[in-house]
């Protein structure tokens, strides 16, 4: 349900989306808002995993050069709560 609300989004604010949405009728407009959906999703879960890994190698240089990780957000929840010894 998610991905065609996301889809329905992105057709509905994007002009020639819109109107190849128009012109669909049936499960073909379903296939269509699924598709953006899907696409809108998965860029949106590829960013959220390169910026996770960013911090992760920013944090592992730091900790080289300076002895002291850098401390993130998303580092501090899920790295730095689990001992390591």
């Amino acid at each position: 349900m998610l991905v065609l609300v996301l889809g329905y989004y992105y057709t509905s604010n994007y002009s020639p989306e819109k109107v190849l949405l128009k012109r669909s009728t049936g499960w073909e407009a379903y296939v269509h808002l699924a598709k953006f959906g899907l696409e809108f999703l998965l860029k949106g879960a590829f960013l959220f995993l390169f910026f996770v890994l960013l911090e992760c190698i920013i944090s592992l240089i730091s900790e080289c050069f300076f002895d002291k990780p850098v401390e993130f957000f998303i580092l501090g929840l899920f790295l730095y709560e689990i001992p390591l010894a």
